[in-house]
């Protein structure tokens, strides 16, 4: 089952996980927003959600945070190094995580971006 986010939603979600690191530095400061605190929760949820069958915690935490780490720096699967998973399996793993963060955001409820593939 592949899931389709408008570019509206995929922007939205990459400036999201870009802004990691400044969140971090406001979380320090003691400046987080009621968005910060929003998409934080967003994006540990969606860790949390992001089905993965077949992989054990290790491998799991892993791939995750190769997605992230994806997402956040802009690096394709191919300059990812070890991703414990190919290339098509990554980037349909990489979509799902995107959406569940745009549902737990509100942006999206998922079930309307279905697409039959």
């Amino acid at each position: 089952m592949k899931y389709k986010l408008d570019e509206d939603e995929k922007k939205i979600i990459k400036t999201i996980i870009h802004n990691g690191p400044l969140r971090e530095k406001r979380k320090k400061a003691g400046t987080l927003t009621e968005f910060d605190e929003r998409a934080e929760s967003a994006i540990r949820a969606a860790k949390a959600d992001l089905r993965l069958d077949g992989y054990n915690a290790t491998a799991r935490r892993h791939i995750v945070r190769k997605l992230h780490e994806s997402i956040e720096h802009n690096t394709p699967w191919e300059m990812l190094g070890n991703t414990y998973c190919g290339r098509r399996l990554f980037y349909r793993i990489r979509q799902q995580y995107m959406l569940l963060i745009a549902k737990h955001m509100g942006l999206t409820n998922g079930a309307d971006r279905e697409e039959n593939g």
